[in-house]
């Protein structure tokens, strides 16, 4: 594997990298010292290009004036996004980050391991000495570790979540399935340690890491290639070659979930709907809308995936885990109450 210095070095012409180095420095012309400065993205990762935009994470101490928003802006030549960190800030993510187990991954979001590891293969511009060994905590191995984790818990979610939808015949049946191909070729991708997790870039990765009839390679074409007629043997696939460990499915499907206080399950002619009151009221998705009936019916979110589960001819997991997103929306909104003790 190469280091950041290396790609560097290899991907573009030297031109290229002056021009960012003459922008960065303007950039950080009106940022006060001290700080670290890690230049990142795709054009560091080797799958960017002459006309890519320049990604900049500036840290700077705690409380320090030089700690501000976002800066996204155009200068002479390119399109620079400029983010600025604290030092605590960075230093919680590499605890939660580093040596991360399957289940503990579950809990991280994209944006904590697409920050981790662009700043684990970013250059280092400029590096302040207080601030040296907190950035050497972040390693490509390790930031690949974590993408390949949390990659495959996203997989599951997303395959759940088209399980569901091919079983109600719902039209996002094929987006969802291609949401959860996504994710499972990266995490694949990860554990060969090409770990960016932005899903633009999986084809292009696809092609650096394995070779022409890779067995992975193959499986992915075969996925992007699925159509709507394909779709469930497609999904039958994916549960096969998916590696995601027990311990992590059932964190994955351990919410539970009741009605809130008021709501009524109202079924209309089509549709069902949730209502609370006299003047709100939701409609809701086949999945969500069997999943809402039968914890009416039994008051216990387990009987009531158990009976979603035999209704639609999925596994319970699949239930369980497929119907976390439409719940917790209807958690934001009011209609429905998380349960603490979840699993029960």
């Amino acid at each position: 594997m190469t280091t950041a210095d290396e790609r560097t070095a290899l991907e573009l012409p030297d031109e290229v990298w002056r021009e960012v180095d003459r922008e960065t420095a303007a950039v950080l012309e009106s940022v006060p010292r001290p700080y670290s400065c890690v230049l990142t993205g795709s054009l560091v990762d080797g799958l960017g290009n002459a006309n890519s935009d320049i990604d900049l994470y500036v840290i700077a101490p705690d409380g320090g004036s030089g700690a501000r928003a976002t800066a996204i802006g155009v200068r002479d030549n390119r399109y620079v996004d400029c983010e600025y960190m604290t030092v605590g800030s960075l230093a919680s993510l590499a605890d939660r980050t580093v040596g991360v187990t399957p289940v503990g991954a579950t809990a991280l979001s994209h944006k904590d391991v697409d920050r981790f590891y662009r700043v684990a293969i970013g250059f280092r511009y400029e590096v302040d000495p207080a601030m040296a060994d907190l950035l050497a905590r972040f390693q490509v191995e390790v930031a690949a570790a974590a993408v390949e984790r949390w990659a495959t818990a996203e997989s599951a979610r997303w395959l759940a979540r088209a399980h569901l939808a091919c079983a109600t015949g719902d039209r996002s049946t094929l987006l969802r399935f291609r949401e959860a191909a996504i994710w499972w070729a990266t995490a694949r991708l990860a554990a060969a340690g090409d770990g960016y997790p932005a899903p633009k870039w999986v084809i292009e990765k696809a092609r650096r890491t394995w070779a022409p009839g890779h067995p992975e390679a193959e499986l992915l074409a075969r996925f992007r290639r699925t159509r709507p007629e394909g779709v469930t043997d497609a999904i039958a696939l994916l549960h096969e070659v998916l590696a995601c460990p027990d311990e992590v499915v059932s964190a994955l499907a351990a919410p539970s979930w009741s009605l809130g206080q008021g709501v009524r399950v109202v079924d209309g002619q089509d549709d069902v709907h949730l209502v609370l009151g006299r003047r709100r009221i939701v409609r809701l998705t086949p999945e969500t809308a069997a999943a809402c009936r039968a914890l009416a019916a039994s008051g216990d979110w387990s009987t009531a995936t158990r009976h979603v589960s035999a209704q639609l001819g999925v596994p319970d997991a699949v239930a369980r885990i497929g119907l976390v997103p439409g719940m917790r929306r209807l958690v934001a909104s009011g209609f429905m109450t998380e349960v603490s003790d979840a699993g029960a």
